[in-house]
């Protein structure tokens, strides 16, 4: 897939909802007539209707406006733990599905719920936050690179596993500073702690630091590097640096803390 594949699903799926939600208000508004049902409930529900359809029609223009090279990335296996670089970008649905992009537009694997669940779109996204949760980080040949199972609860706790099953880690925050800011640690399957979450101060992200403190990976949003300008077209999306000292393994670990602090600022 590329950026302009996303867009134009993007479109579809905004329109199908926005059409779907404005045909549920039209038998809300005949009901309202006859039953003296709530009609503030009703401007809602068509204010939401409204604001989907215009971004579906953003995002066929900008599906229009964008030129990707026809050469897809080299198929080899797990190119997304080579890459230094890459853009976030999720898709309109419920369920985690986040698409990850390189410069040239081309993605290079997502991270998603591993189950889809079609009642999610019935409850709030804020209560994500608290049910616990399978995802999955795919490559983009779609084979699975890694598992993780978040916890129940208010504490951010996530199991790391590898692509056969295997936990390879775990990531958690302490309950106090959660509820502030986001800080963390990944602890290895050893009990041992080997990186650690530091929120930056003034925009939205955090540093990934080892055990000397020096930064060995970072997730930001406010900036957008010239390389990526001429393919994305939203501001503010999320830009995760990784350093080539990481290991597959940290790096599989790392992105627990990027989907717990994506899931965040979605919802």
């Amino acid at each position: 897939m590329d950026v302009r594949t996303y867009y134009k699903n993007a479109a579809r799926i905004s329109f199908i909802v926005g059409i779907v939600l404005m045909g549920i208000v039209g038998v809300y508004a005949v009901s309202s007539i006859w039953f003296g049902l709530d009609w503030l409930l009703l401007i809602e529900m068509g204010s939401v209707s409204l604001v989907l359809i215009a971004i579906s029609f953003i995002q066929r223009n900008r599906y229009n406006n964008v030129t990707v090279e026809n050469q897809a990335p080299n198929l080899e296996d797990e190119l997304l733990l080579t890459r230094d670089h890459f853009i976030c970008k999720y898709l309109p649905s419920p369920n985690m599905k986040i698409s990850l992009f390189q410069s040239d537009g081309h993605a290079i694997g997502e991270i998603r719920d591993a189950k889809k669940q079609w009642w999610k779109w019935m409850i709030p996204g804020s209560f994500f936050a608290f049910l616990p949760i399978k995802y999955e980080l795919v490559d983009q040949k779609q084979n699975v690179v890694g598992k993780y199972v978040k916890k129940a609860g208010l504490k951010a706790k996530v199991d790391i596993l590898n692509k056969s099953g295997e936990k390879i880690g775990m990531y958690e925050e302490p309950l106090v500073q959660t509820m502030k800011q986001k800080k963390g640690r990944i602890i290895d399957q050893n009990g041992v702690e080997i990186l650690w979450v530091e929120q930056m101060g003034m925009v939205q992200g955090a540093r990934i630091k080892n055990e000397g403190g020096a930064e060995q990976a970072r997730i930001q949003c406010g900036w957008m590097p010239r390389d990526y300008s001429n393919k994305f077209k939203e501001l503010n999306l999320p830009i995760v640096t990784i350093s080539d000292e990481m290991s597959n393994e940290e790096r599989i670990m790392a992105f627990a803390i990027f989907l717990t602090l994506l899931s965040y600022w979605r919802n």
